[in-house]
């Protein structure tokens, strides 16, 4: 019975050290903006852009699982007091959107913001599927604001690529 239990452990062993776990990448999208045009009334609005990875990231490649690990967002002074909260979401064509941080409450003065990224991340890799990523994010405003609202983001993502 010691035998095939040892027999099964080195060829579990063996197993696993020849499957490989992949390249590992991370992925920015630098600075991107963000737009909701305005007027924009007290309440939830939502600032979009469309997001295409680099070629040489994803193609030729098969991405088996990605996550996003940071997700900043900068906005002028005048934002420093216009928000109370920050909803960030990933959509795409063929893949169902994804909410992947948030900032709640966001602290007066600030304009800069660093979002808490969501521990569980399900199917990201979906979006990398050659179609353009929308980022979004959903920002509940304490007031009314006449003109558009602009927001640079920075998101990093984390892939595996399978060899």
């Amino acid at each position: 019975m010691l035998r095939i239990s040892l027999l099964f452990v080195i060829l579990s062993a063996a197993l696993l050290a020849c499957t490989g776990g992949g390249e590992k990448l991370s992925m920015e999208t630098g600075k991107v903006v963000l737009l909701a045009s305005g007027p924009l009334y007290e309440g939830s609005n939502t600032a979009t852009v469309e997001w295409i990875p680099a070629p040489e990231a994803v193609s030729g490649k098969k991405i088996t699982s990605a996550r996003v690990s940071k997700i900043r967002l900068m906005g002028s002074g005048e934002y420093a007091d216009l928000f109370s909260d920050i909803t960030f979401s990933l959509a795409a064509p063929g893949a169902d959107m994804r909410r992947v941080g948030v900032l709640n409450p966001v602290a007066v003065g600030d304009s800069i913001w660093e979002l808490q990224v969501a521990d569980e991340q399900k199917n990201i890799e979906d979006f990398f599927k050659g179609k353009p990523i929308t980022l979004v994010a959903d920002v509940n405003l304490k007031r009314d604001l006449e003109a558009d609202l602009n927001l640079t983001a920075e998101v990093v993502f984390e892939t595996e690529n399978k060899k």
